[in-house]
């Protein structure tokens, strides 16, 4: 295992601190944008060629671009409800990709962030056009 650089340990306390004592989340359109990053949509936007299945624990995913390792707490994906790395409000990624607190808009050295802007933008067009519906939170139970 190699020693993480002062950037990497940098990167590891900002997500740390935003998390806060109370494992405060990021928004769920930016977690659903970093999940599309990550792992692609199957269709037009492949996967990160960063990522790699876990050997510790089965149908789990980590970056191997960011130094963190195979490990609980810096998986991307989890069960239900569980806090997972792409849930920390702040989020550093060495791709700078959409979804992730240092994204750079426009810098398009890689493909699939060019499909990726590209796919959002249509969203987005999408729902300004009126053909397409921002999703919603799930309204409160009725008060008996």
């Amino acid at each position: 295992m190699s020693v993480p650089t002062f950037g990497q340990m940098a990167a590891y306390l900002r997500a740390r601190f935003s998390r806060g004592l109370d494992d405060k989340r990021a928004d769920p359109s930016i977690k659903d944008v970093r999940m599309l990053s990550c792992f692609g949509n199957g269709h037009t936007v492949p996967v990160c060629p960063a990522l790699r299945p876990s050997k510790v624990e089965e149908g789990r995913f980590y970056c191997n671009d960011c130094g963190c390792g195979d490990k609980p707490g810096k998986w991307l994906n989890g069960k239900e409800g569980e806090y997972t790395k792409i849930d920390y409000p702040v989020l550093l990624c060495p791709r700078k990709m959409p979804g992730f607190s240092n994204y750079e808009a426009g810098n398009n050295s890689e493909p699939r962030k060019i499909q990726i802007e590209e796919l959002l933008a249509n969203i987005k067009r999408g729902i300004e056009e009126g053909r397409l519906h921002q999703k919603q939170p799930p309204s409160p139970p009725p008060q008996a």
